[in-house]
């Protein structure tokens, strides 16, 4: 149990041990990398494959004003840089894009394509 003082290995005098914070690598992907997934399909459907952003956003339960600032650069750039410019997330972005503008999509494909992405962003693939 991590005692919240922000002191790895910190003693809790509630329990008399030692304690460590612990993030589950998918508690990480849920709050930074499965966000930039996101961002970065609705960059590559509405500029690459022309769906409005309003579209987009209900396909993706965001904002059109999310994706907007997306588009400016105005929310999580780096991480969405890094998954629109390596060639290996890249890949994987596209792929998602092509099975939905092709009516090909599927929740197994949308769950390895996002799976894969997060292991080449956490630098473990």
């Amino acid at each position: 149990m991590y005692n919240g003082n922000g002191n790895p290995g910190a003693r809790n005098d509630d329990i008399g041990e030692l304690v460590f914070p612990c993030e589950f690598p998918c508690e990480i992907a849920a709050k930074y990398v499965l966000p930039a997934i996101r961002a970065a399909l609705a960059v590559v459907l509405t500029e690459e494959y022309g769906f409005t952003s309003y579209r987009v956003a209900k396909m993706l339960n965001l904002t059109p004003a999310a994706i907007t600032n997306y588009k400016k650069g105005k929310r999580g750039i780096k991480l969405i840089d890094y998954i629109l410019n390596n060639p290996d997330t890249r890949r994987h972005i596209e792929d998602i894009a092509h099975a939905i503008s092709n009516h090909e999509y599927t929740l197994e494909l949308f769950h390895e394509k996002t799976c894969s992405i997060c292991r080449i962003v956490r630098g473990v693939e």
